[in-house]
């Protein structure tokens, strides 16, 4: 949460596993990146899209689904 609130690409990096191999889901069905470089590029991108001058992490409801 404190990547997206300082905009900082940087402090993403430093808390992320940076493997070419990693697999990882955002919020969306659709959203799946495949290598680190992929999942920055988009976090990059989508700090860039809004402002957060502080994230409410608490009471998250955690919903998954099938995918075809």
């Amino acid at each position: 949460m404190e990547a997206f609130e300082e905009e900082s690409v940087e402090i993403f990096e430093n808390v992320r596993v940076t493997n070419s191999d990693v697999v990882t889901f955002g919020t969306d069905a659709s959203e799946r990146w495949g290598g680190f470089d992929a999942v920055r590029n988009f976090f990059a991108k989508q700090v860039g899209a809004f402002e957060a001058d502080k994230i409410d992490n608490k009471n998250q409801a955690l919903k998954t689904s099938m995918s075809s």
